[in-house]
């Protein structure tokens, strides 16, 4: 299959389209080359990109594109280290990008707790904490999506405990749209 056989009249993209809005779905082969390649790995060719703005949008997303037997590869920032946020080379997964989901970033002070939707990178959820004299505890090469980091439970075993999604208990792992809260330290 090749991009040429994506039916832009599609009832899946018609419906996608008017849920989402313009900005929610992309098509164009230009506007999808960022979500085809990752940070540190070679590239794939996606059938078309999603991008929902909140959890509800999300959630309607996943249903629409399973029932329809699409096949969806998740994705964050793309600076994960194996690969796994980028399609095929057979243009047949949508990728479904969370970078949109930005709705919720809450600095709890006297907790010292946030509260992050997943679309947030790790350098926004520092700069929030930073203003109240905090910081979340992870140091990374790369600046990843929060949702990316529950996901793939970036920091292991030690970061594990400060990780609490809507309605998971810790280390749950399935994050990648739910606001999370992350417990972190006094900035230095």
């Amino acid at each position: 299959m090749t991009r040429a056989d994506i039916d832009i009249g599609s009832d899946l993209v018609d419906r996608l389209t008017r849920q989402l809005g313009e900005r929610g779905v992309v098509l164009d082969p230009q506007d999808m080359a960022p979500y085809e390649a990752s940070a540190r790995h070679g590239s794939g060719r996606a059938r078309g990109v999603v991008r929902p703005a909140d959890m509800e949008q999300l959630a309607w997303v996943v249903r629409e594109l399973i029932g329809s037997g699409a096949h969806v590869v998740p994705q964050g920032a793309a600076t994960g280290l194996v690969g796994a946020a980028t399609p095929t080379e057979d243009a047949t997964q949508w990728v479904l990008s969370t970078q949109r989901l930005r709705d919720v970033l809450e600095i709890d002070p006297i907790n010292r707790s946030a509260t992050v939707a997943g679309g947030y990178r790790l350098s926004d959820l520092n700069r929030e904490a930073q203003a109240h004299g905090l910081c979340f505890p992870i140091d990374l090469g790369a600046d990843p999506t929060i949702g990316g980091m529950v996901a793939t439970n970036t920091g292991g075993a030690a970061v594990d405990p400060l990780w609490r999604c809507a309605g998971e208990p810790a280390g749950a792992g399935s994050g990648a749209g739910s606001p999370c809260r992350a417990a972190g330290g006094r900035g230095s």
